[in-house]
Parts: C-alpha cells; sequence; structure tokens
C-alpha cells in the first residue's frame, strides 16, 4: 500500500497542474475507475488538490481489493482461475495453442534443415519413397498432419482478424462475440478442409 501511495504520489506531482476534477467523482461512482478528469451532469466543473485526489484514488484501490477478497478472487489470472470450458476462455486458449504448434513447427523445420546433411529435396525423395498413401496408416498420417497444421493457421488468421476487430472498437457485445467465435470455428474448419483434400 505504501508503495503504490508513493507511486500516486510522484504520478500526481508530475501532472498537478493538469488534474481537474469535476463535482460528480465522489458522488457519482460510475467513473470510478480512472478518477482523473471527470464531467458532472450541471457542467460545473471544480478543482481537486494532489491530496484529495490521492485520497479517492487509494480509497477506491481500497474497496476493489476488498471486493475482491470478499469474492475470492485469483490476484492473477492462471489455469485454475478460468472455466476451461467456458467460450471466451476457450478461444483464447485454442489461440495461444495454435500459435504455438505453428512456431514450433517452424522453428523444428528450421532447426533440422540447417542441422542435417543432405539436401531439402532428398528429404521429399526419402518421404515419397515411403508410399505413405498406399497403406491406410500413411494416409491417415498424411491427412491428419495436413488438417492440424492449416487449422492452426486458419485459426490464427480468421482470429486474429476478430482481435483486430476488437482493436478498433467493434464487436464486443455477448451475442457479437459468439457470432464472431462461430464464424471464426466455420471459416477455419472450411479452410483447413480445403487445404487438406483439394491443395
Amino acid at each position: 500500500m505504501a508503495l503504490m501511495a508513493a507511486a500516486s504520489r510522484s504520478l500526481l506531482n508530475i501532472t498537478r497542474s493538469k488534474h481537474r476534477y469535476y463535482s460528480s467523482v465522489i458522488s457519482k461512482p460510475r467513473y470510478s475507475t480512472s478518477p482523473i478528469l471527470f464531467r458532472g451532469s450541471s457542467g460545473a466543473d471544480k478543482s481537486f488538490t494532489s491530496e484529495q485526489i490521492l485520497s479517492a484514488s487509494i480509497a477506491e484501490q481500497q474497496d476493489f481489493w476488498k471486493k475482491n477478497y470478499k469474492l475470492k478472487r485469483n490476484v492473477s489470472p492462471f489455469f485454475g482461475a478460468f472455466r476451461l470450458m467456458n467460450y471466451a476462455s476457450g478461444f483464447s486458449l485454442v489461440f495461444r495453442f495454435t500459435g504455438v504448434a505453428l512456431a514450433s513447427a517452424l522453428y523444428l523445420g528450421a532447426f533440422t534443415y540447417a542441422v542435417l546433411p543432405y539436401d531439402f529435396s532428398a528429404y521429399i525423395e526419402f518421404f515419397k519413397s515411403l508410399n505413405l498413401r498406399d497403406n491406410p496408416l500413411g494416409i491417415a498420417f498424411i491427412i491428419s498432419g495436413r488438417f492440424f497444421l492449416t487449422f492452426c493457421l486458419g485459426f490464427k488468421m480468421a482470429n486474429g482478424l476478430r482481435h483486430l476487430l476488437w482493436d478498433l472498437g467493434r464487436g464486443f457485445g455477448l451475442e457479437t462475440v459468439k457470432y464472431s467465435g462461430a464464424l471464426v470455428l466455420i471459416v477455419t474448419t472450411l479452410f483447413a478442409c480445403y487445404c487438406t483434400f483439394f491443395c
């Protein structure tokens, strides 16, 4: 708490001349997340001292932590803090796992190509000589591998566009999030199926 108060004081000392408050900062807590500048319903403004701003900030932070303590929330999010079957957290985890899978495939392929002694075409010919397409296990290996990699790539692209829309401030409604998530899954699956069976 002392460290938080010291940080708040130093910030307020730097921007003391720019900090202006409106009378609703204390009486109307609907803007309580960032008590820097507010406009009341009357439009009348009032300047607050840095001590009053600091006091309001500390009180707000204390209320925040008291509420989280009563609700038994974790201080920092981790796997145990989420319901893994939740729609939003599930998409978030898949987005990260697909990124790890693509990066691993890229770095593993580059490292393998760098350290192995023969030319890349020699390994292509080696895999062709295995005749994987002539037995069911080989076909299953090829299809599953192609589908997995193209699904990861398609999901990163589609969900990345979804994130770009969020960065523009669009698509945050609960229904919109669900529909856009379903659209991401549909587009990703179609992309993966096309790349797996027709390319």
